[in-house]
């Protein structure tokens, strides 16, 4: 009776240390045997299911705060009975000692049979009912949490009659951004959903992953994958990868990353982070930042050249082996470019020059979106005069140009002039020399 009070104490000022730490140990009140304890679950998103496992049974106390006569509880495997021994034992070797009470709430998980009870939705929680009093360890129910989403921490608490245990669901989020660049006026934008560039041109992505927040106690390693896929129109510029932590400008050392290229699982490349815990410094996020050229696959107009990742995380924090995973909805940024149509409309006799024109091409596309469009394309005169129809869906802009009727020799400026000038003397020269022939044929 003693030794379980203490045990209690212990558990209970365990689980206000680790929060959601390590397996929920329930003990379960009520009368006797009777099924009428319960445990409410707080803070965990939707779609999970959990179970409860009794761990320890015994005789409750008339406070209701303690068992004794203590035995293995129902739900412990007999390949778990035997693994560790005598049920009061290891109760006793528990009392005081965190690193023991870690290690058997993981490995006891691998040693159960079937679940006292399931949890139901209960409003915004999870509740399981008729639980007999008993230590149980409530977990989620394997293959059951959404791709999207972590496993929940194993708890450790005493709870009473109906008491509530509170999990703080984190879980890793991720995005994909690019930078625009404007050609006349040189400036960069921040990161956003879209950009338009000309073929040729390097375009700086940027892929971000928002790490759970308890990476830190993820009993193997925690890995990030990002998974991105370009477009034909991109081609991947391996050397330009870098990693950065945070918001920092120095980038991570090559060694705490692995890039794939090309990839085995049909995307562009993938960058692996072998462990953040192994980055020296407490991680929010991780920043993976590329270039890509645009080049002459690029798709021209509205449906642009889209550029898609997600990122593939750790997500059960109790897998001594590190071997599941969950992975991020998948993100998407658009590259856009364009082309302009000039249509010489020629006369019938002769033609002047024409004085240069000169046009901006002015585009507008969404920068912050789930799915960017373009919502705007036109030609804006800045000399001379020039009228263009634009295709949006096809991202190009037609003018026709007329060459008016004139005296003056045919000129595409001074080269053109010359050109002629050149080929007439060359003609003339050409018919001397003819004729110089002609005379000595004559004379002979």
């Amino acid at each position: 009776m003693k030794l379980f009070k203490k045990i209690a104490g212990f558990i209970l000022a365990f689980a206000m240390i680790l929060a959601i730490a390590m397996p929920s140990v329930v003990m379960a009140e009520g009368n006797g045997s009777i099924g009428n304890g319960s445990i409410t679950i707080t803070g965990a998103k939707s779609g999970h299911t959990f179970e409860a496992y009794q761990i320890f049974a015994g005789d409750l106390s008339e406070d209701g705060k303690s068992l004794s006569n203590i035995t293995w509880g129902s739900d412990v495997t007999e390949a778990g009975k035997t693994r560790f021994g005598d049920a009061q034992d290891k109760a006793r070797s528990l009392e005081g000692n965190r690193p023991a009470a870690v290690t058997f709430a993981n490995e006891v998980s691998n040693y159960l049979a079937t679940p006292s009870g399931t949890s139901v939705v209960d409003g915004k929680n999870y509740k399981i009912n008729t639980l007999t009093p008993g230590y149980y360890l409530v977990k989620d129910k394997d293959g059951t949490v959404p791709q999207e989403q972590a496993y929940t921490q194993f708890i450790l608490e005493v709870v009473g009659n109906d008491v509530s245990a509170e999990v703080k669901s984190s879980f890793p989020t991720s995005e994909k951004k690019v930078k625009d660049t404007n050609d006349f006026t040189g400036r960069t934008t921040g990161w956003q959903d879209s950009a338009d560039y000309d073929i040729g041109d390097e375009v700086p992505f940027q892929l971000t992953g928002h790490v759970a927040t308890d990476y830190n106690e993820y009993n193997s390693a925690y890995q990030l994958v990002f998974h991105d896929t370009l477009s034909n129109g991109l081609t991947f510029n391996a050397s330009s990868v870098k990693v950065y932590v945070n918001d920092s400008t120095d980038p991570v050392d090559a060694d705490k990353y692995t890039i794939t290229n090309p990839t085995t699982d049909g995307h562009s490349f993938d960058v692996t982070i072998h462990d953040v815990k192994s980055l020296g410094t407490e991680v929010s996020k991780v920043r993976v930042e590329y270039t890509a050229t645009l080049n002459e696959n690029a798709v021209i107009g509205s449906l642009g050249n889209p550029n898609k990742m997600y990122m593939e995380f750790s997500n059960n924090p109790n897998n001594e082996q590190g071997g599941d995973k969950g992975q991020t909805p998948e993100d998407k940024v658009i590259v856009f470019t364009y082309k302009v149509v000039i249509n010489k409309i020629d006369s019938r006799r002769g033609y002047n020059t024409m004085d240069p024109i000169t046009f901006n091409v002015i585009a507008s596309h969404d920068t912050e979106s789930a799915d960017p469009k373009l919502t705007d394309l036109n030609g804006n005169p800045v000399n001379g005069e020039i009228e263009f129809t634009a295709n949006k869906d096809k991202g190009t802009l037609t003018a026709a140009v007329i060459n008016y009727q004139g005296d003056e020799l045919p000129s595409t400026g001074g080269m053109g002039t010359t050109v002629l000038y050149v080929a007439g003397a060359v003609m003339i020269l050409a018919a001397g020399a003819f004729l110089v022939m002609q005379k000595k044929a004559e004379d002979k």
